[in-house]
């Protein structure tokens, strides 16, 4: 998704059946994934093959960054509100500053 790697160098990704809690909620709670919650694998030329190709490619990707946030939702994109709240946290921790303009704590 950063486009860090050439997508060849991306392993297929697992999607798992409706009916299951997703994987990171299994292993939360000492449950094991099984083979049988798998509904299908997908490969990232398959991904490719219906969004495209990342633009910029990974040889042209920014690979500097000064803070990054990730974050998960399910089955919907974050909301505007959302989207403003990582902006305003993002401007707030790379704002420059020194211990004595108070944005620092001891």
């Amino acid at each position: 998704m950063m486009g860090l790697i050439d997508g060849s160098e991306v392993s297929p990704r697992h999607v798992y059946t409706e009916t299951s809690l997703p994987p990171v909620f299994k292993c939360q709670a000492g449950e094991p994934v099984s083979a049988s919650e798998i509904a299908t694998t997908v490969t990232m030329a398959e991904i490719q093959g219906t969004h495209g190709l990342r633009t910029p490619a990974p040889s042209d990707a920014q690979r500097d960054f000064t803070i990054a946030f990730v974050a998960e939702s399910h089955e919907r994109f974050l909301t505007p509100t959302e989207m403003t709240f990582y902006e305003i946290l993002a401007a707030h921790y790379t704002t420059a500053g020194t211990r004595d303009e108070g944005l620092y704590s001891e």
